[in-house]
């Protein structure tokens, strides 16, 4: 069933098209303004969110996030804010990660190249975070998602599959530079032609998965809306407002509707086994039988 705010969604995939002929017209007509383009194309995602998030969930462009380990600092294009990350430190070229809600890769077309720095810089960046202990959650998956965004894509040939391409890239990108599910790439939007989110399932019992004990998995999931026809980006709202929730309850609600009435979309991806040691600390291993499925709350849910 298509519900209003799909189609408005739809209008704002077009707005982003349009946007693409015309940042592309720019670096035709003018080669050496590529990175005026560049901050061209970031606008039009600053637009999106600005207008699809919360007003506490602030933009920032070209943020430094600093590291918690190490020495090494993150460049981001963009980030959101955490709602309670103070005004004074917003403006700051250096930032908190722990005042980052969600943080962006962006670039006008998607290559190979590109989709490879994202992944790669996700890992880097979860290796600058210092671990958190204590639940799947929270030893699973970064304290925040990081993600890839672009207009468009290069695969333009007739006989390209472009849909496969980046796939394959990004299983690629994810045995090469991935030794923890918390060091992925947790989604790709391209506007013009797909979304990709990356599902964590933290404990499948013995029997249920390919391997004789019991494992977690992760996979990086190619989504459609089935039967409606839904934009990518529709599909990348419904994401980052069912992770903003993990950590701000006060956004389930919204996450639920987004679910319910189809926005997220539905998909398949290629699972990657991980044994439950390699992952978790021995506490939350020898916790996972007796509170995995949700039976320990939502920070112990079936899949985030």
């Amino acid at each position: 069933m298509q519900h209003a705010h799909h189609e408005w969604l739809t209008s704002v995939g077009l707005s982003i098209a349009d946007d693409y002929d015309r940042l592309r017209a720019d670096v035709s007509a003018s080669p050496g303004n590529i990175q005026q383009v560049g901050h061209g194309a970031e606008s039009s995602w600053v637009r999106f969110l600005r207008e699809w998030l919360p007003p506490g969930y602030e933009i920032g462009r070209r943020k430094y996030i600093l590291p918690e380990e190490g020495e090494q600092t993150f460049e981001t294009d963009l980030v959101v804010f955490d709602p309670s990350y103070p005004s004074a430190l917003r403006e700051q070229e250096r930032i908190l990660a722990s005042g980052v809600a969600a943080a962006f890769s962006v670039k006008l077309t998607a290559e190979a190249a590109g989709l490879r720095e994202a992944a790669e810089a996700a890992a880097q960046l979860s290796r600058g975070l210092k671990p958190r202990i204590g639940t799947p959650r929270s030893e699973m998956l970064r304290p925040f998602p990081y993600a890839y965004l672009a207009h468009s894509h290069s695969w333009k040939a007739p006989t390209s599959t472009p849909t496969a391409n980046i796939t394959q890239h990004l299983e690629t990108n994810e045995y090469s530079f991935c030794a923890h599910p918390r060091e992925s790439l947790d989604a790709v939007c391209i506007a013009d032609l797909g979304f990709w989110g990356r599902a964590y399932l933290p404990y499948l019992p013995s029997g249920t998965s390919w391997t004789t004990g019991a494992t977690a998995s992760t996979a990086m999931m190619e989504l459609s809306g089935g039967e409606v026809a839904l934009p990518p980006v529709a599909m990348l709202i419904a994401w980052l407002y069912d992770r903003l929730s993990l950590a701000n309850p006060a956004l389930k609600g919204l996450a639920d509707g987004f679910r319910m009435t189809g926005t997220g979309g539905q998909g398949q991806g290629t699972q990657r086994p991980w044994p439950l040691s390699q992952i978790f600390s021995e506490q939350v291993t020898m916790l996972l039988p007796e509170k995995a499925m949700g039976r320990g709350g939502r920070d112990w849910a079936t899949y985030f």
